[in-house]
């Protein structure tokens, strides 16, 4: 994740997980770096566990001391049913295959009542829904009278241009189209797996995972301060870009 990404992701991450003292698992850690946050936050213990080995490589160069395994969440649980307090998912969940077994298996990780505390893009905005491009102010208004639209907006289009009235906006795809599409992570492309949010709730719920509270993060004034210049920022400001997710796991019946 890029450095702003985990500047407004991170505290309500924490704030949620609760990390001192527990026993933690978080699934597609990367090269290790929330691993290394919920450890610096008091966790008694902290696995990383990632299908990459190059990334579970790196991370162990980073943390040498840390508990990092290449494992696949879609293999079943990592260390074993009920071992764990809370699993952590940072921008992982939009990019599993198959979300029904990976909840299933995350579930059997935790310990009864455990959390699963995820952030994801908001699907109704965010890649590969939403695409933000330079673009004339005027070009998000619309005329009511029919006879006159072409005339006036073109005019104002002129104008506009002279005047140098560009903003970034947002333009809407279809967020309905479940799709496949392929995005960079880094130097390395990965598969970006697209469907609607209900889809992440519900298949959650069918295997134990029952949403607690649902998160919008907000840019501090702070943070656009220093990221101004990055369009993320400006579109920050505007919408709701991620979600964190609270879930708890329920008893089975």
């Amino acid at each position: 994740m890029g450095q702003i990404v985990r500047e407004v992701l991170d505290p309500p991450m924490l704030e949620q997980i609760q990390p001192e003292g527990k026993a933690l698992l978080d699934i597609g850690c990367g090269e290790g770096y929330f691993a290394r946050v919920l450890k610096a936050a008091g966790a008694a213990r902290v696995v990383g566990a990632d299908i990459s080995p190059d990334l579970i490589g790196r991370a162990l160069a980073k943390d040498p001391e840390g508990e990092y395994q290449v494992s696949d969440i879609a293999s079943g649980p990592p260390c074993g049913v009920g071992t764990f307090d809370a699993v952590s998912a940072c921008m992982v969940l939009m990019d599993l295959p198959d979300l029904d077994v990976a909840y299933r298996n995350i579930a059997a990780s935790l310990a009864p009542h455990g959390q699963l505390v995820a952030c994801m893009i908001n699907p109704y905005y965010a890649f590969p829904v939403g695409e933000w491009r330079w673009g004339l102010s005027d070009g998000l208004h619309r005329e009511f009278d029919p006879h006159h639209r072409t005339l006036k907006r073109f005019v104002r289009q002129i104008q506009g241009v002279l005047r140098g009235d560009f903003e970034w906006i947002l333009y809407i795809t279809n967020y309905r189209e479940r799709r496949v599409v392929e995005k960079m992570l880094g130097n390395a492309a990965t598969l970006h797996f697209h469907k609607p949010f209900s889809e992440y709730v519900n298949l959650a719920a069918k295997n134990g995972l029952v949403l607690q509270s649902l998160l919008e993060p907000e840019i501090s004034p702070a943070i656009y301060e220093r990221y101004a210049h990055e369009p993320l920022a400006r579109a920050l400001t505007t919408v709701p870009l991620f979600f964190v997710l609270v879930f708890s796991k329920v008893a089975q019946v």
